[in-house]
């Protein structure tokens, strides 16, 4: 599947930690291309009864998200920080993270 289409009026995206917006309008007989970068927002929880306290997921986390907490398991600690990138999801072996990608506002 092609990141961008060349059809007028069209848009992809692309995720990533971000969303790539390629927009291609037509005005009259010229074509206007623009590029937008739309950060995201995720919300993280940790199913704390199948975490085994690997901190794999804490380790992965470009953004800090995560961290230990004194019980020796993943804990959510900065919240606001999270973009959706999903690699602690990816990471655990155990399936006890989930991450939600929420609306823009």
């Amino acid at each position: 599947m092609p990141l961008y289409s060349e059809e007028p009026d069209c848009f992809a995206s692309y995720r990533v930690s971000f969303t790539v917006v390629f927009v291609f309008m037509q005005y009259g007989n010229n074509t206007h291309k623009e590029v937008k970068l739309l950060a995201r927002k995720g919300k993280v929880q940790i199913e704390e009864k199948f975490c085994k306290g690997c901190s794999i997921c804490v380790e992965f986390c470009p953004r800090k998200v995560l961290e230990m907490g004194e019980d020796n398991k993943a804990k959510v600690k900065h919240p606001d920080k999270c973009n959706a990138c999903n690699l602690c999801v990816l990471r655990c072996p155990d399936f006890s993270v989930k991450v939600e990608v929420l609306e823009d506002e």
